[in-house]
């Protein structure tokens, strides 16, 4: 019994330890802005550095989001699978695999940007966030409550129609 009872206790505790264990990283750069058209293909490189004394596990994530005036996140925009025109995380390509780092080491990840050709005029956010955890869903749960680095992706797309009128 004195076993099942420290055993329940360290699986509690074992978040706090991990979080606490020196688990410390950057992300960089921390903006990305681009004008763009149509059709564009930018390739973009982001650097991740493990400054902590602990391993991490780094699960990317792309989730558009809305920025206040102050170009704070305001809040995390659902994707909308059916309009590819109006969505910049359905125009980012990033690996979603896993990203071990040890202590003190650097990997550079590519980001592309592929917009529609259907794309809306209009400025848009996303955030590629970089949570870590033991799984996706528990790096996603940090991301959701801010407590992981990030890039924010900002595309504004003009509207280069040219009308014409013929006598």
């Amino acid at each position: 019994m004195k076993v099942y009872v420290l055993t329940c206790i360290a699986l509690l505790l074992l978040p706090f330890v991990y979080a606490q264990a020196g688990v410390s990283y950057t992300a960089s750069p921390l903006i990305i802005d681009e004008e763009v058209v149509p059709r564009d293909i930018i390739e973009k490189k982001i650097t991740l550095v493990n400054t902590g004394d602990a391993p991490v596990t780094i699960y990317p994530t792309v989730n558009n989001i809305s920025l206040n005036e102050g170009g704070g996140i305001e809040a995390f925009i659902p994707q909308v699978m059916s309009d590819q025109t109006t969505s910049l995380a359905a125009w980012i390509e990033i690996s979603r695999a896993g990203i071990d780092l040890r202590s003190g080491e650097t990997k550079s990840v590519t980001l592309t940007l592929r917009i529609n050709p259907g794309a809306k005029p209009g400025t848009y956010h996303a955030l590629v966030g970089f949570p870590y955890g033991g799984n996706r869903d528990e790096a996603e749960r940090m991301l959701a409550r801010g407590d992981s680095p990030g890039t924010v992706v900002s595309v504004s797309l003009e509207d280069k129609r040219v009308s014409l009128l013929r006598l």
